[in-house]
């Protein structure tokens, strides 16, 4: 707790000489460290490249970098990319890194995690386990990591900064999804702004009564789905109350092209590939049978390809 204090107030020192900005860059859902079958490309390199290319971008201007979570795809990381992303952040060393702890599955717990790894070796970096705010310039960005519930930090707004931010790592959408999520409609704060993580799609910039919700979607595509393949991975940048959500310059084409054996049955893997792209399913979430549920009732699925689905998600 004592290093929570003195990376707060080192912040907020070195912070007076920036004539208070009120700038940063955030971007959510790296995913470093999967190895997804779908890519032609070197995945890793990739995801690399576009840390990389925010991380500059920060530099160039002297703002902080927000990570809203998931910036690891598992915490069991191989030793060697481990290195090449830590090479990365060494890079950078004069970039303020804020980081929110995103899944369990993904960021890992606090005593075993590559992300705790990444806040001891680099005094730039704040992650959220001991750190419920960071204060820059006239900006009070809150952290609401994974397992906390966003609803319960009103109490951190602070009344005497100009921007009162929430950044979370929860599935919060517009619109009902079929696994668990809160509802924007019916996400009552007080905070002038929340970013948003955790569910890979793009919402945009949405304004609610007097909070503005921005979600730029994952910089991470794992999917051979249609939401992956037609996304392309984007950036918030923030400069003094007025959002912009950027595109990156990525090569779109990165998806391994289907070959369909005529004489092959694919009932099944269509089947599934329809599921995953009504539902956007994670195979994570807390709720898979209920998407799955909903999806059969939807779909009017065979009962057997149902009882297939579940029991493969078993052995997962």
């Amino acid at each position: 707790m004592y290093e929570y204090f003195d990376k707060i107030g080192k912040f907020m020192k070195d912070n007076k000489k920036s004539n208070k900005k009120n700038e940063f860059l955030y971007i959510c859902d790296c995913h470093y460290g999967a190895q997804p079958v779908s890519r032609i490309d070197d995945y890793n390199s990739s995801i690399l490249h576009k840390l990389d290319i925010n991380l500059k971008l920060a530099q160039v201007k002297n703002i902080p970098l927000l990570i809203g979570g998931d910036l690891f795809d598992t915490p069991k990381i191989s030793i060697h990319k481990l290195m090449d992303i830590f090479y990365l952040f060494n890079l950078y060393r004069d970039v303020e890194i804020i980081i929110n702890r995103g899944n369990h599955s993904h960021d890992g717990h606090p005593k075993s995690s590559p992300l705790t790894m990444l806040d001891i070796a680099f005094e730039n970096v704040i992650i959220s386990d001991n750190n419920p705010f960071v204060c820059i310039d006239d900006m009070n960005i809150v952290l609401a990591p994974n397992e906390t519930n966003p609803l319960l930090f009103e109490n951190f707004i602070n009344e005497n900064m100009k921007y009162n931010i929430l950044m979370t790592h929860h599935i919060i959408v517009e619109k009902p999804i079929p696994f668990e999520h809160y509802l924007i409609e019916e996400f009552k704060t007080n905070f002038d702004y929340v970013l948003l993580a955790d569910y890979h799609l793009q919402q945009g910039i949405i304004v609610k009564d007097n909070t503005t919700f921005i979600s730029p979607g994952a910089l991470a595509r794992r999917k051979n789905i249609t939401s992956d393949i037609e996304r392309i991975p984007s950036y918030v940048y923030f400069k003094d109350g007025v959002v912009k959500i950027e595109t990156l310059d990525v090569v779109k084409n990165v998806f391994v092209e289907k070959v369909q054996d005529e004489k092959q049955d694919t009932s099944i893997i269509d089947n599934v590939k329809k599921m995953i792209e009504l539902v956007d399913l994670d195979i994570n979430s807390k709720s898979i049978n209920d998407a799955i549920d909903i999806f059969a009732e939807k779909m009017k699925t065979d009962k057997k390809l149902i009882n297939y689905i579940k029991e493969r998600m078993g052995e997962l």
